[in-house]
């Protein structure tokens, strides 16, 4: 599988005009889910933003596997550091 540095490369400013400061992480949020729904992966996301201020929540991308073994999981923040607008960091 090559990669494609254009798709990549577009993807990453698109996601980098989206301002994501702490507690405000819905629009991040909202397009990572439509991004990864979009490409039929199954997206949960939860309420655990009203709990802290956020308009927010944690969001789960099942990522079926292709080999034999034991599921993994990672994680990942969508809030930039140090936080940031979009517009200081273009």
């Amino acid at each position: 599988m090559e990669l494609n540095k254009k798709r990549l490369l577009d993807t990453l400013c698109e996601m980098i005009r989206i301002d994501s400061v702490s507690l405000h992480e819905k629009e991040m949020a909202d397009w990572i889910e439509t991004y990864f729904k979009n490409r039929g992966f199954d997206v949960y996301r939860d309420e655990a933003g009203k709990n802290f201020g956020s308009n927010g929540g944690n969001l789960l991308i099942h990522v079926p596997g292709t080999m034999e073994g034991e599921a993994c999981a990672s994680t990942l923040t969508s809030t930039p550091y140090p936080p940031a607008t979009a517009l200081s960091r273009l």
